[in-house]
């Protein structure tokens, strides 16, 4: 029997914040969550999703 794939990638059509300190950072409905083997799932956002900050 095959094992499954160690990573995979999953579009993602839902709504998906990300905060820091209670700051909306990013915002978007078209995400791409990545699932590897023995790790948390994490999620993607494109650039136009994610806020810009100025340093």
């Amino acid at each position: 029997m095959p094992n499954p794939p160690r990573i995979e990638l999953h579009p993602i059509s839902q709504r998906v914040q990300a905060h820091v300190d209670g700051t909306l950072i990013a915002d978007s409905i078209n995400t791409i969550q990545l699932r590897e083997r023995d790790y948390p799932s994490c999620h993607y956002f494109s650039r136009e999703d994610v806020r810009k900050f100025r340093y």
